[in-house]
């Protein structure tokens, strides 16, 4: 992500504080990863099932009992949200990023997911909106900067 807008690398010590933090809610069945012929990642995809209409249940509270409808919710989906691919640079255009969003949809329509929802993604990253041109997305949602030189 490196070369796309607006992305802030991050250093080693707050990526292990994502893992510690995501990993405990990761379903296998929505982590795809790829590895090249020497066992080294060259691209993965994350997705997660939604917990928006859990929380929204739960009034925002894990207790008393707020914690059964996110439980059901990570149990039992009915939306998957699509948090991330990511391909190594060497490897962009050789169709993974493709491969590893057919894997996780074929997996939520196994298991009877019939929608999902994309996490933000550039309007100008071409790659990015190609995926989505053998679905029936829509886009409901629009998140704009806009910059303004004062001097």
């Amino acid at each position: 992500y490196k070369d796309l807008y607006g992305v802030v690398p991050f250093t080693e010590r707050i990526a292990n504080e994502y893992t510690r933090r995501f990993l405990p809610l990761l379903n296998p069945d929505f982590a795809k990863f790829i590895l090249d012929e020497n066992d080294r990642l060259v691209a993965f995809g994350l997705a997660a099932p939604s917990l928006s209409e859990a929380l929204k249940k739960s009034g925002g509270y894990m207790l008393p009992f707020g914690w059964v409808h996110l439980i059901h919710a990570l149990r039992h989906p009915k939306e998957l949200e699509l948090y991330l691919i990511a391909v190594h640079p060497d490897y962009q255009k050789s169709g993974l990023a493709a491969l590893l969003l057919n894997e996780i949809t074929a997996s939520a329509v196994k298991r009877g997911i019939m929608f999902a929802e994309s996490t933000l993604e550039l309007e100008t990253n071409q790659r990015v909106q190609d995926l989505w041109k053998s679905f029936d997305a829509q886009q409901h949602k629009r998140r704009r900067c806009y910059k303004k030189d004062l001097v």
